[in-house]
């Protein structure tokens, strides 16, 4: 669990992971650079409960990933999870996923659902934030999409299955980067499955969502680097057939970022990259420019890159906003039918 600041929320974390009725589970806390405060209640955690412990980030470059990175080679259980230190879950997380883990050694990772946390409570209704359903007929389809069928803390993974296939977090990522190491998972080869149980896991999103998105609309070449890398890893492994969805997420990833203003730089990255995969979609992005160009001398720019991509925008709004919340609905409701 990456560590930077916000010790009340760390705290309740904490508190939520001490809470759980499965007992045998240790809890590395690596720290990326936190204020005295966060540290000495770090500390204290670790005097009242053993199965704690703090390890200070001694490598480069700053940030949760290589955090993340260290807490994983030190980690000596059979199983792991990666969880953010500002969330929060249930008092049965653990136990549920080691069962399930333990009932299932054919699996190297399963998948369990997880909401907003939101007001001291994980939030069932508002699932357009959920994750970890099966709502997806193509997983990879989706991930290639930018459409997450679920995030790495809504996973636990067996350690061996990640240390045999060398799967560890890409550290020249800012932001895409749980989409990425399931991405390496699946690609690798590793067998999953989903377990449809009230969601287990509380994410902060309102808290968090304003300064992630204004972060992320200035992460241009971590969304070049991560773009670049899923045409490459998908294509090694399935050739041309997911050139459209592929094209689909490069579009997500240019609707969401850029919103401070048109930068001809990304778009000139982006050209480059479909052109070294992808010419016949390298023309279609073109024309969306230049139409871009020729409406934003009449509109303002955010409205000319809205009308211009409209499709891929209605596409991705019509997926997250519509499409995603009535299967979830509907697949929670067939479950609790048919208990």
């Amino acid at each position: 669990m990456p560590v930077y600041n916000r010790s009340e929320m760390v705290a309740q974390m904490i508190d939520s992971i001490i809470a759980n009725d499965f007992t045998q589970w240790e809890l590395i806390a690596v720290d990326d650079g936190s204020d005295e405060e966060t540290l000495s209640m770090l500390g204290d955690y670790c005097e009242k409960d053993e199965r704690i412990s703090v390890v200070r980030r001694n490598e480069t470059p700053k940030g949760p990933l290589t955090c993340r990175n260290i807490g994983f080679r030190q980690a000596v259980g059979e199983y792991v999870v990666f969880f953010d230190s500002d969330d929060y879950v249930t008092p049965v997380c653990l136990r549920n996923r080691v069962g399930c883990m333990d009932a299932h050694p054919e699996l190297d990772f399963m998948v369990f659902p997880a909401g907003e946390y939101a007001d001291g409570r994980i939030d069932t209704e508002s699932v357009v934030y959920a994750y970890g359903y099966r709502i997806h007929t193509d997983d990879i389809a989706a991930f290639a999409s930018r459409i997450l069928p679920f995030v790495v803390w809504s996973n636990i993974y067996r350690r061996d299955s990640l240390t045999d296939n060398g799967i560890k977090w890409d550290t020249g990522l800012q932001s895409l980067e749980d989409a990425d190491f399931n991405m390496q998972s699946i690609l690798a080869g590793l067998k999953y499955d989903y377990v449809l149980t009230a969601p287990d896991y509380g994410y902060r999103i309102r808290e968090n969502s304003s300064s992630l998105s204004k972060q992320m609309s200035k992460h241009y070449d971590s969304h070049i680097h991560a773009l670049d890398k899923t045409y490459c890893m998908i294509r090694t492994s399935y050739g041309n057939r997911y050139d459209r969805e592929l094209f689909e997420g490069l579009m997500t990833v240019f609707t969401m970022v850029g919103r401070d203003g048109y930068n001809p730089d990304f778009i000139g990255q982006l050209r480059l990259l479909l052109h070294k995969y992808d010419v016949s979609r390298e023309r279609v992005f073109l024309r969306m420019m230049k139409r871009i160009r020729i409406l934003s001398r009449l509109l303002p720019e955010q409205r000319s890159r809205q009308l211009a991509t409209f499709r891929y925008l209605l596409l991705y709004v019509w997926r997250l906003k519509v499409l995603k919340p009535y299967r979830i609905k509907k697949m929670v409701h067939n479950h609790s039918n048919n208990i």
